[in-house]
């Protein structure tokens, strides 16, 4: 992007530490230091940070402006290819910037195209420790990802499997997350009236997302603002970390895997297997044999070495239908001494929170001790006074209300997503 006049002004207001930050707090930033004429110009927002990241990814100097973007230069060190390190080149042509999200099986970092430094994209990096039971807890969601097309998810654009690293390229959408945007709404003091017409664009995208998913077997496990990326105000689910299937699309999964993503798992499996203690692959990977059966699988079916890399019904597969993603979105049969599997209903629960949180800008259910939290979930409460008077005040938000007393109920009455799908369509 050439430098255009009032440039120089908005880039020497950026601190030193910019490119450190975090990505939500950097757009938030950026969208504070531009004046008002430009603070809702996307196409202004675009060039600017590409000029920042230009010159925060290069040599080249940036006269009076660059001293407070670039650190001071260093003697270049080596950096070894397929590492998780800034300067790293993955998959023949991204090199490796800056961490800007993190949670708790990963990080995420920007990468940049060295052949064409505006094609700027996200890598996801999960950490396998030379583990092959980590490898087989995180080879379903890579499966999973590599097989889901629709316009409502963010896609799997490449992945690349070493000893050390999982690393799943994906687009990176300047927009951030819906927690981005219910932080943005908070702190700029924007009203309900005045970003209901949003709220109800992004629970439609919602919808089609789950709606896809559980017409095809498949149960989230982590719906919540945070797993959903907005690209042009559309909201894209995405991490599969979480996700669970019945045993038909289990099946399903097992066919037709994307050859790269069954060589690049394959490989990975193999240099473990023989790097590995006795102890460790009998403890993580009973359905890895890649002769052709697999244990753990309820009948005497022979698989192919193509779909030996999946087995969804296995054990270690069972005891994940268990597992919480985030506690504040659990739903209350979860919490129980024994717990309901993960399916549909619960991805409903969390869809109730996550509307509530759109609404009122915080969770219904929270508390900093997690006992606590855990009692207010199954109590229920989540009608406040506060909520009540948004109603009174707001008569348009009904249908919110119709919703989320429909999601928050006991499990066996909660509404299906096909229930979701038609209140919405009948908000047009």
């Amino acid at each position: 992007s050439p430098e255009r006049e009032g440039d120089r002004l908005v880039l020497s207001s950026i601190p030193r530490n910019f490119s450190s930050l975090s990505f939500s707090y950097r757009r938030k930033m950026l969208v504070e230091l531009l004046p008002d004429s430009l603070k809702n110009n996307s196409e202004y927002k675009s060039h600017i940070t590409k000029i920042i990241r230009k010159n925060s990814t290069s040599a080249s100097s940036f006269g009076s402006a660059s001293s407070n973007i670039l650190a001071p230069r260093r003697k270049a060190k080596r950096v070894e290819p397929d590492t998780n390190e800034i300067g790293s080149i993955l998959l023949q042509s991204w090199r490796l910037g800056r961490v800007f999200d993190s949670g708790s099986f990963g990080i995420i970092r920007e990468c940049i195209n060295i052949n064409d430094m505006d094609d700027v994209k996200a890598l996801k990096i999960v950490p396998l420790k030379h583990s092959l039971k980590c490898l087989q807890t995180f080879r379903s969601e890579i499966i999973m990802w590599s097989k889901i097309h629709h316009n409502c998810f963010v896609p799997l654009l490449d992945v690349k499997v070493t000893a050390d690293y999982i690393f799943a390229l994906m687009p990176l959408y300047d927009e951030g997350s819906l927690f981005d945007k219910v932080k943005f709404w908070e702190t700029n003091g924007v009203q309900l009236a005045d970003r209901f017409e949003d709220i109800i664009s992004y629970l439609k995208d919602i919808t089609d997302a789950l709606k896809f998913l559980h017409e095809n077997g498949i149960h989230h496990g982590d719906i919540k603002l945070e797993n959903f990326l907005l690209e042009k105000n559309r909201a894209r689910l995405c991490d599969f970390g979480m996700t669970n299937y019945d045993e038909a699309a289990s099946r399903r999964l097992l066919e037709n895997v994307d050859p790269k993503v069954e060589k690049e798992l394959q490989e990975s499996y193999l240099f473990l297997s023989n790097n590995n203690s006795s102890s460790d692959i009998a403890s993580g990977v009973q359905s890895f044999d890649m002769m052709g059966s697999m244990s753990g699988v309820s009948d005497s079916t022979e698989f192919s070495s193509s779909t030996t890399i999946l087995n969804p019904t296995d054990s270690d597969h069972k005891e994940h239908h268990f597992n919480i993603g985030s506690l504040p979105y659990a739903s209350p049969e979860l919490l129980q001494p024994c717990p309901f599997p993960v399916d549909c209903k619960a991805d409903i629960w969390a869809f109730g929170i996550l509307v509530y949180a759109l609404l009122m800008l915080k969770l219904p259910f929270w508390h900093i001790y997690e006992p606590r939290l855990k009692l207010s979930i199954i109590e229920g409460n989540w009608q406040t006074t506060e909520w009540k008077s948004q109603l009174n005040e707001n008569p348009q938000i009904q249908i919110a209300n119709t919703l989320v007393t429909g999601c928050l109920r006991e499990r066996n009455s909660r509404y299906s997503v096909a229930e979701i799908s038609r209140l919405l369509s009948g908000n047009s």
